[in-house]
């Protein structure tokens, strides 16, 4: 039992981990915040449950599809959210990002 959630923490804390990785990343890169990156997550972890539980897919094909699926939702979030906002605004990429995180939740 011990066992067990011991590597649930590590596991929860790796994937912690890689998403602020992916936060620092998109910073230093970029030089804007990019607050809808855990939605990017939060979305591509949920096509893997749904790929591997309704579809029985195994698990390799699970992972390259849901790759690029985040790659795709990735890019697009670049494209509406920093290639065509106006450098002279910087709190114009945050709020356009958090605004794309915003626009995938319905009441």
């Amino acid at each position: 039992m011990f066992t067990q959630q011991l590597f649930n923490g590590v596991l929860l804390g790796a994937t912690y981990c890689l998403i602020a990785l992916g936060f620092n990343l998109v910073v230093g890169a970029l030089d804007k915040l990019n607050f809808a990156l855990g939605e990017t997550a939060m979305v591509t972890a949920i096509m893997a449950s749904l790929l591997m539980v309704n579809d029985s897919l195994p698990f390799p094909v699970t992972f390259v599809v849901c790759l690029l699926g985040g790659a795709v939702l990735a890019v697009l979030t670049y494209f509406l959210s920093f290639r065509f906002v106006r450098p002279e605004y910087p709190t114009a990429s945050i709020l356009s990002s958090l605004g794309v995180g915003w626009s995938s939740r319905r009441p």
